[in-house]
């Protein structure tokens, strides 16, 4: 019986926008994915001129997305 009730009180209702959604995490600032590709350098080239963005986030969500997304097995 309290098994059932904990159950039915832990249903979310079909179509429900999740806790998150609702109010996302905000981060102070916006942080971004950097790739630096060194495998071909090129004789006096600056720095910098290999890197290419990967990703740009702003909220704790969306770093989460990212970081399940490309590191799951």
């Amino acid at each position: 019986m309290a098994s059932e009730v904990a159950a039915a009180a832990s249903e979310v209702p079909a179509g429900a926008p999740a806790a998150a959604e609702k109010h996302p995490h905000k981060l102070e600032r916006k942080w971004t994915f950097w790739f630096d590709n060194q495998s071909k350098p090129k004789q006096g080239a600056a720095w910098g001129t290999s890197l290419r963005k990967v990703y740009t986030f702003d909220t704790v969500e969306e770093f989460w997305w990212y970081v399940m997304r490309n590191n799951s097995k």
